[in-house]
């Protein structure tokens, strides 16, 4: 079957405040100078098997869908591609932007 992306229910709850207070320290998060309370953003989880392998926390309003936070828990199996063309593809169905910056080094 693969590694499928949904919508977090509210099962997922506190495994996702679980997971980004392991990772960050806090649910609380800034992102472009402002404050977010993870439990007040949307997210996806991405499952493999029945085992919950990531997940993308992400804002998106007028002016477009912006990433919070993005984490894989397993390596190479393109979890992190999947989650952030999930959140593409709704972003699209709503209508908003989704254009993306990024930063090599």
């Amino acid at each position: 079957m693969g590694i499928e992306v949904r919508k977090i229910t509210e099962a997922d709850r506190d495994w996702v405040l679980q997971s980004v207070r392991e990772a960050w320290g806090s649910t609380t998060l800034v992102s472009r100078g402002s404050v977010y309370q993870t439990e007040d953003l949307d997210a996806f989880v991405a499952v493999d098997f029945g085992e919950r392998v990531g997940l993308l926390v992400h804002r998106c309003d007028a002016t477009g869908l912006e990433v919070i936070v993005l984490q894989s828990f397993v390596e190479r199996r393109g979890v992190g591609s999947k989650l952030l063309e999930r959140a593409v593809e709704q972003a699209r169905q709503d209508h908003r932007p989704t254009s993306f910056a990024s930063r090599s080094r």
